[in-house]
């Protein structure tokens, strides 16, 4: 284990754990464990890990499991290009304002680099 501080939170009857090694103000290392997958996303983490000095707010929502209500979970990646997640997306069309996959590209920028991501964003319209 490393040295530093350690944050920890344990919620034995809904069996999550959640813990953090602050080192030099920075997050160092993190554990989540959960029942059914619910994790928080990797965008989200890997913005933690590059908080320098990691604030009081940012220590409290690794606590909570989620971003702060300022930062919206963005979900899991689709888009490695421009950084899209999927709830953007799903957001976007579930709110009407995409009704397409250009739609994204232009709101969002999603698609219109690589493409690689195409055939996931059409998914979500199904």
């Amino acid at each position: 284990v490393e040295e530093g501080d350690w944050l920890e939170f344990v919620d034995v009857k809904a069996q999550r754990f959640r813990a953090g090694i602050i080192k030099n103000n920075q997050l160092a290392a993190v554990v989540f464990i959960a029942p059914n997958h619910e994790l928080p996303t990797r965008t989200w983490l890997s913005n933690l890990f590059a908080e320098s000095p990691l604030s009081e707010e940012a220590r409290s929502n690794l606590l909570a499991g989620k971003p702060g209500a300022d930062q919206p979970d963005v979900g899991a990646l689709v888009c490695a290009c421009f950084g899209v997640g999927e709830n953007t997306i799903k957001d976007a069309i579930t709110c009407g304002a995409a009704k397409s996959v250009e739609d994204i590209g232009k709101q969002h920028k999603a698609g219109t680099n690589c493409g690689s991501c195409i055939p996931e964003i059409k998914k979500l319209f199904e």
